[in-house]
């Protein structure tokens, strides 16, 4: 059975859940530990999810012109 690296990542916050064996796991387990579940939107993502998501970002802020 493989395991990933879950992250949770909110408006405000990034935290790191644990290894989990899917992200329905990793919510329910990793959710509740954090108080995560009075946010009211959140993405549970996998390490290479929030990887690329910051990649895009990254690249993102770079295009952007500064006037």
């Amino acid at each position: 059975m493989e395991f990933n690296q879950y992250y949770v990542l909110t408006k405000d916050v990034c935290i790191h859940l644990g290894e989990h064996q899917n992200k329905n796991d990793a919510e329910l387990r990793g959710i509740d530990r954090h108080n995560i579940h009075q946010v009211a939107s959140y993405f549970i993502l996998t390490e290479k999810e929030l990887l690329s998501l910051s990649m895009d970002i990254a690249e993102a802020i770079n295009e952007t012109e500064v006037f």
